[in-house]
C-alpha cells in the first residue's frame, strides 16, 4: 500500500475542497464552465473525416442520381449523350476518342481534368466553360462534390 490509512484520509480532506467551479483550490473563471458545458456536447456532432471508401460509393450514388443519365462509367462503354468519363481524371479536356464535343470543349484540349478543374467544372459547367453544350446546372454541395471526384478519380486502369 503507498499510503497509510491516515495519509489517503489526508489526500481525501485535501482534494474533498474540489468541487464544480474549482480546480485544486483555485477558482476557475466562470466563462470557462459555460465554454466547457458548451464546447463539451458539441464535439459529438463534428463532422468525421470520410474515408476514401466511403467517399467512392456516395460519389457513386451522386453519380448515379445526378450523372448517368447522360454518361456511362464502364471501361470499353460506348458513349451516351455525354462522353463516357472512365478514364476522365487525367484525361486532357474534350478528348474522349469517338465522342463529338462542343467547339468550347475543343477549344480546352490542351488542359487536363485534374480534380481542381473538375471540382470548378461540376460546380457551374456553364460558367467554368461558357458555350460547352453540357446542359447541367451543377452541384452546389462541396461534400457531394468531393465525393463525386473520388468515385472518378477510381475509374481508371489498375497498375
Amino acid at each position: 500500500m503507498l499510503f497509510s490509512e491516515s495519509g489517503a484520509s489526508a489526500l481525501v480532506r485535501k482534494h474533498k475542497r474540489v468541487r464544480m467551479g474549482k480546480l485544486i483550490g483555485k477558482q476557475m473563471p466562470k466563462f470557462s464552465s459555460l465554454l466547457w458545458s458548451l464546447a463539451l456536447p458539441a464535439i459529438f456532432f463534428l463532422p468525421l473525416p470520410v474515408r476514401s471508401d466511403d467517399a467512392v460509393s456516395n460519389g457513386r450514388t451522386t453519380f448515379q442520381t445526378k450523372c448517368v443519365m447522360c454518361h456511362t462509367s464502364l471501361k470499353g462503354a460506348g458513349h451516351s449523350t455525354g462522353p463516357n468519363l472512365f478514364g476522365l481524371v487525367g484525361r486532357n479536356i474534350g478528348t474522349a476518342n469517338g465522342f463529338n464535343y462542343s467547339e468550347a470543349m475543343e477549344e480546352r484540349k490542351n488542359e487536363v481534368w485534374n480534380p481542381e478543374r473538375l471540382d470548378k467544372f461540376i460546380t457551374q459547367p456553364q460558367k467554368f466553360i461558357p458555350r460547352t453544350a453540357m446542359m447541367f446546372v451543377g452541384i452546389s454541395d462541396p461534400a457531394q462534390r468531393s465525393q463525386l471526384l473520388e468515385f472518378l478519380g477510381s475509374l481508371k486502369n489498375s497498375e
